[in-house]
């Protein structure tokens, strides 16, 4: 009775452990492909991506709030007391 169950748990790990070197090999797949860095079906004028999105990146480190006086915000974005 032991040597069945040492053999499910042998069959089990085996499975593991080809479903592990699945996935590593389809993230490797994910992560040497390059070809997915050029869009498909960019318009002609298109050059890139940071010509795009580069005006909506930087964020301003003063706001003038509606009260009149400069605000200085923190970079992280994070709240800096938890009362919880």
């Amino acid at each position: 009775m032991r040597m069945i169950a040492f053999l499910n748990m042998v069959k089990y790990s085996v499975v593991v452990i080809l479903l592990i070197l699945v996935e590593l090999g389809f993230a490797s797949f994910i992560f040497f492909d390059n070809s997915w860095k050029q869009a498909a079906n960019r318009p002609a004028e298109y050059d890139s991506d940071e010509e795009y999105i580069g005006g909506s990146i930087r964020q301003p480190l003063m706001n003038r709030p509606a009260t009149g006086g400069p605000v200085f915000g923190t970079l992280d974005h994070r709240p800096s007391r938890n009362d919880a």
